[in-house]
């Protein structure tokens, strides 16, 4: 008899888009990189310090490929340019995937020149507005963490009355009560 086991990262799979564009690494294991590349990363882009580095990074790559430096120079660059981010986390990120999809990078970088945010993008320095809402507005919806003791306590309090109610005493009408 055979057995079936459920495919790899189908729950990732199935979150769509703003899952599998994160950055070129997610969309290449979801074999989503040129979906990402002409639907999410080409969408205007959150104003941050990150992104407006990496842009601005990639006006000086488009000048050292028309001076024809070779693969392993720009490498560098980018890999130099990564430690610039001020947020450690994004350049340890920035730094893993330029040296692990460095030629998926190149292809995208050839291809979009004229628009460094895509780069920028696939780098996952750059987040689509579009998804920065989405993400807002998601984390609007959560339920609050809160201490239920302070919740409950009121309620648990009027147990008691709820469960044994005191005799209704009417009140003596007075003078002038209708």
């Amino acid at each position: 008899t055979a057995v079936a086991s459920p495919l790899l990262g189908t729950e990732q799979c199935a979150r769509g888009p703003p899952y599998w564009c994160q950055n070129v690494k997610t969309a290449s294991l979801f074999n989503a990189v040129q979906h990402c590349q002409q639907n999410v990363w080409n969408k205007p882009q959150m104003k941050t310090v990150p992104c407006d580095l990496c842009k601005e990074v990639l006006v000086v790559v488009e000048q050292l490929l028309k001076d024809n430096v070779t693969e392993s120079e720009l490498l560098g660059y980018l890999e130099k340019a990564c430690q610039l981010i001020p947020d450690e986390g994004l350049a340890n990120q920035c730094k893993e995937i330029v040296d692990n999809y460095f030629p998926v990078l190149m292809g995208i970088i050839q291809g979009e020149l004229d628009d460094p945010g895509v780069v920028c993008g696939a780098l996952g320095l750059c987040v689509s507005q579009q998804a920065a809402l989405a993400k807002a507005q998601l984390t609007s919806n959560e339920i609050p963490q809160m201490d239920l003791n302070q919740r409950v306590s009121p309620f648990l309090l009027n147990i008691p009355q709820l469960l044994y109610p005191e005799e209704k005493r009417e009140n003596p009408k007075q003078k002038g009560d209708v």
